[in-house]
C-alpha cells in the first residue's frame, strides 16, 4: 500500500475545476454571503482596519474563481483610473478579475487578465509612489494570437497609433502594432512570443 504522505511530495499539475463544481461553489458562496445572485460583480465588505473609517470593498470580475498562473504582472497607472479600467477592459479586451477600492474610492488593488495569459494591474497615480510610474512613462508588450481583433477594437475607439499593423522582421508571417492610451501609456500587441529568429 502506498503511504498517503508520498502523494503530498508528488508534483501535481493544477486543474481547472469542472464547470458544474465552479457553478455550485459560486451558488453556495452567493447564498452564504447573502449576495444578489444576478450581480456579475458582487461587492463584499472586508473587515475594518483600525486606521480606516470604512472598510475597502472587494469587487470580483465575471471570471472570479478561475485558476490561473501568470509569472509576471505589469502595473499601469492612470490619473483617471476608472477611464483606464474602461480602456483596458472594453477597448483592449482584458478580463476583470479583482477590483479593490479604499473608503475614499481610490483603487487599492486590481487584476485584469489577458485571455491568452498575463496580468495587468490598473493603479491610481499618486505623486511620490515609488512602485508605479507616472502615466505616459509606461510601456507594455502583449502577446496575442489574434492581433487583428485587438487592432480593430483600437481603431474603432480612435486611439493614437504609434506603429500601424506590420509584419515585423523578427517575426516572419506575424503581425504587430503599437498604440498610445488616453493617458500616454504605450501598448504594443503582436504574435511574437519570443525566442531566437533566423
Amino acid at each position: 500500500m502506498t503511504d498517503p504522505f508520498d502523494q503530498l511530495a508528488t508534483p501535481v499539475e493544477p486543474q481547472v475545476p469542472r464547470p458544474s463544481f465552479a457553478r455550485s461553489l459560486r451558488t453556495r458562496l452567493v447564498e452564504a454571503l447573502d449576495l444578489d445572485p444576478l450581480t456579475t460583480t458582487p461587492t463584499i465588505e472586508l473587515p475594518r482596519r483600525k486606521s480606516m473609517t470604512a472598510g475597502p470593498q472587494l469587487q470580483r470580475g465575471p471570471r472570479a474563481g478561475q485558476q490561473y498562473v501568470d509569472g509576471i504582472w505589469a502595473v499601469m497607472s492612470y490619473r483617471d483610473p476608472d477611464a483606464g479600467i474602461r480602456f483596458v477592459r472594453d477597448v483592449l479586451g482584458f478580463d476583470e478579475l479583482v477590483l479593490v477600492r479604499g473608503p475614499d474610492g481610490r483603487i487599492v488593488h486590481s487584476e485584469y487578465r489577458w485571455p491568452e495569459g498575463g496580468i495587468v494591474q490598473v493603479a491610481s497615480w499618486v505623486e511620490g509612489n515609488e512602485f508605479i510610474r507616472r502615466p505616459g512613462d509606461q510601456g507594455l508588450y502583449v502577446v496575442t494570437s489574434d492581433p487583428q481583433a485587438v487592432w480593430e477594437r483600437c481603431r474603432a475607439a480612435g486611439v493614437e497609433v504609434i506603429r500601424p499593423p506590420e509584419e515585423p522582421h523578427y517575426d516572419p508571417g506575424g503581425m504587430g502594432f503599437s498604440i498610445r492610451d488616453p493617458e500616454g501609456n504605450v501598448w504594443s500587441f503582436g504574435t511574437y512570443a519570443g525566442g531566437a529568429t533566423d
